[in-house]
């Protein structure tokens, strides 16, 4: 398929050179090209393909794909993608440490291009893994070369439902600063996710540019909260958590620490440079000699 993209002079030099970038493989079990006009085939052109198990390598922020089967459309003033396959898998190493390994996606992603930069939108995927479906909604801006005219952005938002706490390993961005990111793995180890929304806007520079955003929400129940090493543990029955760039907070309507109940906890975070401030209140009607 590529190999007819490129013959017929359908894309520009630089764009074919970024999609041979991808290491695009897979198969291509059906395949039709229309040309208006011999004469002047690059003005109106439309090639329509079934493909099975493609995979893409990362390149510049775009996420590396691994076992995608869908119907793909293009022409010359854009492309679109409608996905339903199993066993699939996404890289966003700029983002992710890890893989995301996903059972089962349907739906959709647009594409269209100009002499400098390609624009991947309007995709709407549901997703199912292994402990928990998604929705996600997916866009990326992608500059051919440094002097292009388009930024580098992305903006990504997961919704989802009833999934364990582990779940957070595959949305908070290791590009977090390394001690608050090591403090949300270890501080909430388990529990239950009973809804949470996950939005990332902006380019792929170090975490803290002006020119992106993340925003995590979480409301979760059952969990051991170990906010700081060598001090008793929180167990909270429900609770909320908010990340919002370089703020963190713990919310929960009552706990029990050491076995004193508490209420209106809040254990916060703040991003400084080179170090975190850890932020606790809370309000307890226990008797003094119970603390």
């Amino acid at each position: 398929m590529i190999q007819v993209l490129a013959n017929g002079k359908f894309l520009s030099d630089k764009a074919l050179d970024v999609i041979k970038t991808l290491e695009p493989s897979g198969h291509v079990s059906a395949m039709e090209l229309l040309i208006a006009s011999f004469e002047q085939p690059l003005e109106a052109w439309t090639i329509s393909a079934e493909v099975s198990d493609i995979t893409t390598a990362p390149y510049r922020g775009v996420p590396g794909l691994a076992g995608i089967d869908a119907y793909l459309s293009a022409s010359e003033t854009g492309a679109q993608a409608w996905i339903d396959t199993d066993d699939f898998t996404l890289s966003l190493p700029k983002v992710y440490q890890r893989p995301i390994h996903i059972q089962k996606v349907t739906g959709q992603l647009a594409g269209r291009w100009q002499r400098d930069g390609m624009f991947l939108e309007d995709g709407l995927l549901l997703a199912r893994a292994a402990d928990h479906d998604a929705t996600v909604q997916f866009e990326i801006d992608i500059p051919f070369s440094a002097s292009s005219s388009i930024a580098r952005k992305m903006r990504l938002a997961v919704a989802m439902t009833g999934a364990p706490i582990a779940v957070r390993n595959n949305y908070i961005p290791h590009r977090l600063p390394e001690p608050t990111y090591l403090w949300l793995q270890k501080t909430i180890g388990s529990g239950t996710v009973s809804a949470a929304t996950f939005l990332w806007h902006g380019g792929l520079k170090p975490y803290g540019d002006p020119g992106q955003t993340t925003q995590l929400s979480v409301d979760f129940s059952g969990v051991t909260l170990d906010y700081q090493d060598a001090w008793p543990p929180a167990d909270l029955p429900f609770g909320q958590l908010r990340l919002s760039d370089g703020v963190i907070d713990v919310f929960a309507s009552s706990a029990i620490v050491a076995n004193i109940d508490l209420e209106d906890i809040r254990v916060g975070v703040r991003m400084q440079p080179g170090h975190a401030l850890l932020l606790l209140e809370a309000e307890s009607g226990s008797p003094l000699s119970a603390m």
